[in-house]
């Protein structure tokens, strides 16, 4: 019974490992992205008010 706990518990904590990466690379991408967006809507509004 023991051994089996310990084996579900490496699965939640390899799952847990897996969504945290998931999410941090998820977040830098979704930055990375956001920040590439508001500098080209920068360019556009520049190049408009010129």
């Amino acid at each position: 019974m023991s051994a089996l706990i310990l084996l579900f518990g490496n699965i939640i904590g390899v799952y847990h490992l897996f969504l945290g990466v998931f999410l941090f690379v998820w977040l830098f991408v979704f930055f990375v992205i956001g920040d590439s967006y508001d500098m080209s809507d920068d360019v556009l509004a520049s190049i408009k008010e010129k």
